[in-house]
């Protein structure tokens, strides 16, 4: 048995449910990409007016969206500090380096930097460990 299954099945986590709990009123056209954007802005106010501890600007508040609050390098959680550099935390190389990485298998990085869905920050830290690898 799983208390929690049966908690997210019975007290949705969806934005209609947010929308009714945060605003207190229907989010009568759901799936409109202009009204989902619309009644999150309206949960996100509602939001950082109920929980005091909440960041304020959009940077602090992406921080403490992560999961693991800060655990990874990048948005893209693709790299997590381990022994003082970047190691990718995902994929084929996990738990490798993104150093060793860049020296043995530069191919994965360039194929990485090709991905269109990986953020900018992500690309920067293996742009940078490639640059590093030339030298």
């Amino acid at each position: 048995m799983d208390v929690q299954e049966i908690f997210h099945r019975k007290e949705p986590r969806d934005l209609p449910a947010a929308v009714q709990f945060y605003c207190g009123s229907e989010h009568a056209k759901a799936h409109s990409a202009l009204e989902d954007a619309r009644a999150c802005w309206r949960v996100l106010k509602a939001q950082v007016l109920r929980y005091e501890d909440l960041p304020c600007n959009i940077e602090e508040l992406a921080k403490f969206c992560l999961p693991t609050h800060g655990r990874f390098l990048d948005s893209g959680r693709w790299f997590e500090p381990r022994d003082g550099e970047p190691t990718f935390a995902r994929g084929k190389h996990a738990g490798r380096s993104l150093a060793a990485v860049a020296r043995e298998e530069r191919d994965y990085l360039i194929w990485l930097l090709g991905l269109e869905d990986v953020p900018a920050d992500t690309k920067h830290l293996a742009q940078r460990a490639l640059s590093r690898g030339q030298r």
